[in-house]
């Protein structure tokens, strides 16, 4: 598997530097790697942005104080409550 994906790159590295040492501008060789191996900037754009959100995340959480839990509920003085309690012992 491992010697399937690096034959992969290694046929694609002769293209990719084909793109890279034409005379194309940069962006016009940033927009043919695109196009050629089917990354957007789409899907660029949301992993940064999930890489920034998980960052964040990381750095937050450690100051976030846990909560704390609810109080005890008093005991209810409902008669039907009482009732149903006793049924259920």
């Amino acid at each position: 598997m491992i010697a399937d994906i690096k034959g992969e790159i290694v046929s694609k590295l002769p293209s990719i530097r084909d793109i890279i040492k034409s005379d194309a501008t940069v962006g016009e060789k940033l927009k043919m790697i695109f196009r050629d191996y089917g990354v957007t900037t789409t899907s660029v754009l949301a992993s940064i942005g999930l890489l920034i959100g998980l960052i964040v995340q990381a750095l937050k959480s450690p100051f976030t104080p846990s909560p704390s839990p609810p109080p005890p509920t008093p005991p209810s003085n409902n008669p039907v409550k009482k009732v149903l309690n006793q049924l259920a012992d």
